[in-house]
């Protein structure tokens, strides 16, 4: 598929569609003939978003901890 692509840009073609079919996935199929073409555009025609696993989530950071600076609330004005 690289020599095709390669062969392709070097002909003068605008556009390379990758599609996941047989095993093959999409994605890594664009990003690879994007690191070996400069110039042709590159798209995925068929991608099975039933496949894809979400990421994980990650955990929530503790709170800061309470302090003078950084509050949102206005400060009550000082009694003198």
């Amino acid at each position: 598929m690289v020599d095709y692509v390669r062969e392709a840009e070097r002909l003068g073609v605008d556009f390379a569609w990758s599609a996941e079919a047989w095993g093959q996935d999409a994605v890594t199929s664009v990003a690879w003939l994007a690191a070996v073409t400069s110039r042709i555009r590159l798209g995925t025609g068929i991608m099975q978003i039933t496949a894809r696993v979400p990421p994980p989530r990650l955990p929530r950071p503790p709170p800061a901890p309470p302090s003078d600076r950084g509050s949102c609330r206005p400060r009550p004005p000082s009694r003198r």
